[in-house]
């Protein structure tokens, strides 16, 4: 984290892999992510105290093929870099930026591999406990928020001098809390199509008069806020090849688990988790084509120095198109 924060190094960039550092580094990752944006300042704690909740957070992630606590580090990357180095910053707040990356961090968080329909349809404890919409995000979200009580991560916000938002005011342990809530929230994959609109109504809005946080209103920061982390979280097609391609090998791993599960308790099998029926590039193609194109297309129109991720895209689309020929 040294080398990282003194400017000696930053490993987070468009290559950047949570497979090349152990999970000890990965930790000094992520408070240098909070670190190199002033965020840390803005939270009014100190380095070690951020430390100590990424620790309990990594602990909250369980051991599953996907959605685990290098994932979570990576979809932290994915919105730094877009802070920083595709100028996404200069529509947020400090205090915004350190709601979404602590969302992105936690967004996951005790996912145990099965997703939402599999809990709906299994009647399973999450289901009964969260109820049938959101299942696995509400959980996430009460799990998120036990640990923010735990190591009262907004305890000094409210007097700290770097978080003070464009309206004048600052933010309060509660607003902190709930946008967190809303951004973990909206990774709900049935809420893409409102993240797209969401998105797109912010291109209307005005993005070439947009110049800082104080041309959006609250409202407009926090929808900014949750696109940002939708965009992260189904990042993977956008990221070079040899990245892309081991994200898929785990989502299908995952996928496919779940389906022989479903099979084996007479459930529904969910789609795209029937390995007897789909195979990656199927599936890859499928949610690159429908789902990431039209979704990053919006993105460069708010964020051109976003543009890479449409060319690396395409350039993946290839591959895809090559293996399933094979």
């Amino acid at each position: 984290m040294r080398k990282f924060t003194a400017d000696k190094v930053d490993p987070v960039s468009l290559d950047f892999s949570v497979w090349d550092y152990s999970i000890p580094e990965i930790y000094g990752i992520i408070v240098g992510m909070f670190v190199k944006l002033d965020l840390v300042e803005c939270l009014n704690i100190s380095e070690s105290e951020l430390l100590d909740f990424v620790i309990d957070v990594d602990r909250g992630y369980l051991q599953v093929f996907y959605h685990s606590f290098h994932h979570a580090a990576d979809v932290t990357s994915v919105l730094y870099h877009m802070l920083l180095h595709m100028n996404a910053s200069q529509y947020l707040s400090k205090p915004d930026m350190a709601a979404l990356l602590l969302a992105g961090l936690c967004h996951d968080i005790g996912h145990p591999g099965l997703n939402n329909l599999y809990q709906v349809n299994a009647k399973s404890e999450l289901a009964q406990q969260f109820g049938e919409a959101s299942v696995l995000e509400k959980y996430s979200c009460s799990m998120a928020m036990d640990l923010v009580t735990k190591h009262r991560l907004f305890r000094n916000i409210a007097e700290s001098p770097a978080a003070t938002l464009p309206e004048g005011n600052r933010p309060t342990e509660e607003s902190m809390r709930e946008s967190m809530i809303k951004a973990i929230m909206a990774t709900d994959m049935s809420f893409h199509y409102d993240m797209l609109s969401n998105l797109n109504a912010l291109i209307d809005y005005g993005r070439p008069t947009i110049r800082s946080p104080s041309d959006l209103t609250p409202e407009l920061r926090q929808s900014l806020s949750n696109c940002l982390l939708h965009a992260a979280d189904i990042s993977n097609p956008v990221k070079p090849w040899g990245l892309c391609k081991r994200w898929s090998d785990l989502v299908v791993q995952e996928f496919f688990l779940q389906g022989d599960i479903e099979k084996s308790q007479s459930l529904p099998v969910s789609p795209n988790m029937d390995r007897d029926q789909h195979n990656q590039p199927q599936i890859s193609l499928g949610f690159s084509d429908y789902v990431v194109q039209p979704y990053f297309e919006s993105v460069v129109e708010f964020l051109p120095e976003a543009a890479p991720f449409l060319v690396t895209l395409a350039s993946n689309r290839e591959q895809w198109a090559l293996l399933k020929e094979a």
